[in-house]
């Protein structure tokens, strides 16, 4: 047997076990919030690489579509849009309903609240976090300035609201199970 039938006897089990992971790797990619057994708080933060089940598409309107040679114009509606602007309740099962309870923080600039965070407690759910958080502060002398990622609700007409957590910060909530 020569060297080179050799190496492509070797490269078949090599070749057919990589063609394996990359058909594993890509079912990986198509999964949903769904297949969890415990709610994923960090569903959203990974980058997607696939068509998700929880995201709607642009729905594109063509007028006479058959005809290429003319221009037809073309509307996409953008807005809202499933799993980003708007999120059903079967899309995140298992997700934490909270009392959230708006304050000023006592270190805030100007001692109020932004015009449209809600000034009454009120419930949502806690999809998930926007961004990492660390544990090194950003200023040295202060050991409570770290950074925190931002907690992502859903309020109760399936809207999106983001709750950021900056020093000096604007605005600050307290959650109650």
């Amino acid at each position: 047997m020569s060297p080179s039938r050799n190496i492509q006897t070797q490269l078949v089990p090599f070749s057919i076990a990589f063609f394996l992971l990359l058909i594993a790797g890509g079912a990986a990619d198509a999964e949903s919030r769904k297949d969890h057994k415990e709610y994923d708080f960090h569903y959203d933060v990974r980058y997607p690489g696939q068509l998700r089940s929880d995201v709607g598409l642009d729905k594109v309107v063509e007028a006479n579509a058959a005809d290429l040679k003319s221009y037809n114009r073309r509307t996409v509606q953008w807005w809202p849009k499933r799993g980003m602007d708007v999120i059903p309740l079967e899309d995140i099962p298992g997700a934490p309903l909270r009392t959230w309870t708006p304050r000023v923080p006592t270190d805030s600039l100007t001692g109020t609240m932004v015009d449209n965070f809600p000034k009454k407690p009120f419930k949502a759910h806690l999809i998930g976090f926007r961004g990492v958080g660390d544990g090194f502060p950003k200023d040295v002398k202060d050991p409570t300035s770290y950074r925190c990622p931002a907690a992502v609700l859903r309020l109760a007409d399936g809207g999106i609201f983001q709750i950021l957590c900056s020093l000096p910060s604007t605005m600050s909530v307290g959650c109650k199970g």
